[in-house]
C-alpha cells in the first residue's frame, strides 16, 4: 500500500460495533486505480456516515512502519515529542507478561494472615509457608504511581537467584511441609492439566509456562493491558509477581531511574501519544500491550530528579487514597455484606462501583447505596454511625485527591518542558485529556 499509494480513503469506526451479533472492529478502505499524494481519513466513532469529516494524511509522512492516521496537528506534535526522545523499549531491558500457571484456582490464593490463605480450589482456608508465596497483582489491582496493595498471593515453588532459576525438587519442597501438603491435595488436578502433559513424578506442580519466572524479582513498572487512560504502577523493589497477560512489566534498563520513567509514563503527554497510536476496544478502552507502549517517547535528559521526586510523592498520595478506600471496602464487607456474599473471606466480596468510588457521592446517597448493598434498611443508630464514618472518610479522601491533582499538574508541566512543547501545544494536550 505504501509503495503504490492507491489507498484513497479510510473510514475508521473506532470501537463502534457495526454488527449486532459479533464483536469486531471495522474500517472501510477505498482504493483507486491511480496513486495519491495523501489518504483521506475520517473517524466515525458513533457509526454516523452522514457527515464524515475527512482529513488528508500525506503518504510521505506515513513511511513503511505501522501507520497512525493522524491529522496534521497531532502528527506534528507527536513527531516533535519523539525528536529528542528514546522509545520506552530503548529505555527498558524488556517488556514482559506475567506468570501463566494454567491452574490459577490452585496457585492464586488470598492472604488471611501470617501463613494462612484462602484457596478457591478447595473453597477453604489453608496453611502455607509465607516463604513460598509472592504478592500477586493483576490489571484491576494496579493504581497509578503506587505499589498496588494486594491480598492476592502466588504460590511460587521455584528457586530464583542471580545464578539459577529452577523448580524446587520434591525433596526440597518437603521442607515446606504445609505447602507440600496443599499441593498434594491438588495433585490429581495438577497432573491432569493439558490432557496429562504434567503427569510426571518430579515436576507435576510446575507452572503451565516457564517464561519470565526469573524476571518477577526485578524492579519494574506495571502497566495494565486494557485502559481508558494510560498509567503505570510501580514495583521498584521487585517484590511483586504479575498475573499472566493481564498486566505487563516494564523492566528499566541500567542507567535509567525507574521513578523518572514512572513519572513520564503517568504523564498526560504520554497518555496523549498512546491514545492516538494504540488499538481501540469497545467501552472506551485502548490496548496497552507491548506493541503499543514500546514506541512511546521518553525524553532524554540528565535532569531526571524533579520528575522522579514528583513520582515518589504521587506514589505516596495514591497509596494513602487507596488505603482509605480499602479500609472502607473491608468495613462494608465485614459489617454489611449479606450472607449470600460471604462464601469466602471479606477480601473476596465485590462492592457496587458507587461504593468503591465513594468520593463521587454525597453522604446521603452513600447511605442509600449501603442499604442497597446490605439488602436491608439500616436502623437509626446504624445510619448515624455510618453517616459519621462516610463523612470522615470522604473528607479525608477529598483532601488527598486535591493534593494528587496539584502534584499531577506540576508533573505535567515539567514533562511538557522536557518535550520542549510550547504553551499552545501543552494546551492542545491538556484540552484533549480533559484538563482545564
Amino acid at each position: 500500500v505504501a509503495e503504490r499509494r492507491q489507498l484513497a480513503r479510510f473510514v475508521d469506526f473506532k470501537s463502534h460495533q457495526v454488527f449486532d451479533d459479533a464483536t469486531t472492529y471495522t474500517a472501510l478502505q477505498f482504493f483507486s486505480g491511480r496513486p495519491s499524494e495523501a489518504v483521506e481519513v475520517a473517524d466515525s466513532p458513533t457509526g454516523d456516515l452522514e457527515e464524515l469529516d475527512f482529513r488528508p494524511v500525506d503518504y510521505a509522512a506515513l513511511g513503511r512502519g505501522p501507520w497512525a492516521l493522524l491529522g496534521e496537528a497531532n502528527r506534528k506534535l507527536i513527531e516533535k515529542m519523539r525528536e529528542r526522545s528514546v522509545t520506552l523499549a530503548e529505555a527498558s531491558g524488556g517488556i514482559i507478561v506475567g506468570i501463566q500457571t494454567s491452574a490459577d484456582a490452585i496457585y492464586h490464593l488470598v492472604k488471611l494472615g501470617p501463613g494462612r490463605y484462602y484457596s478457591k480450589a478447595l473453597k477453604d482456608d489453608v496453611e502455607i509457608e509465607d516463604e513460598v508465596m509472592k504478592p500477586l497483582v493483576s490489571g484491576k489491582d494496579a493504581i497509578p504511581f503506587a505499589t498496588p496493595p494486594t491480598d492476592k498471593y502466588l504460590l511460587f515453588p521455584y528457586l530464583v537467584t542471580d545464578d539459577e532459576c529452577r523448580l524446587f525438587a520434591p525433596q526440597e519442597m518437603k521442607r515446606f511441609r504445609r505447602c507440600w501438603r496443599y499441593l498434594k491435595e491438588n495433585e490429581k488436578t495438577l497432573r491432569g492439566r493439558e490432557h496429562g502433559k504434567f503427569d510426571d513424578d518430579d515436576a507435576w506442580y510446575r507452572f503451565g509456562r516457564h517464561q519470565n519466572i526469573d524476571k518477577q524479582r526485578l524492579p519494574k513498572l506495571l502497566v495494565p493491558r486494557l485502559l481508558k487512560s494510560l498509567f503505570a504502577a510501580n514495583d521498584c523493589a521487585g517484590l511483586i509477581a504479575i498475573d499472566n497477560v493481564d498486566v505487563g512489566g516494564v523492566l528499566p534498563k541500567a542507567g535509567w531511574d525507574p521513578w523518572y520513567l514512572l513519572g513520564i509514563v503517568n504523564s498526560d503527554s504520554l497518555d496523549f501519544v498512546w491514545r492516538h497510536t494504540a488499538k481501540f476496544f469497545r467501552g472506551g478502552y485502548h490496548s496497552a500491550n507491548k506493541q503499543f507502549i514500546a514506541p512511546l517517547p521518553i525524553p532524554k535528559t540528565r535532569s531526571t530528579g524533579q520528575v522522579a521526586d514528583l513520582a515518589k510523592k504521587l506514589a505516596g498520595l495514591y497509596e494513602r487514597a487507596e488505603a482509605l478506600r480499602r479500609g472502607a471496602r473491608r468495613r462494608l464487607a465485614v459489617d454489611l455484606a449479606p450472607q449470600s456474599l460471604l462464601a469466602g473471606p471479606p477480601e473476596l466480596v465485590s462492592l457496587p462501583r458507587k461504593l468503591e468510588r465513594m468520593e463521587s457521592l454525597a453522604v446521603a446517597d452513600l447511605l442509600s447505596e449501603a442499604e442497597r448493598f446490605a439488602k436491608r434498611k439500616l436502623s437509626l443508630a446504624e445510619r448515624d454511625r455510618w453517616d459519621r464514618y462516610f463523612t470522615e472518610q470522604t473528607g479525608s479522601l477529598a483532601t488527598v485527591l486535591r493534593e494528587i491533582e496539584d502534584a499531577r499538574r506540576e508533573l505535567n508541566e515539567r514533562v511538557y518542558r522536557l518535550f520542549r512543547l510550547t504553551k499552545r501545544e501543552a494546551r492542545q494536550i491538556a484540552s484533549e485529556m480533559g484538563v482545564e
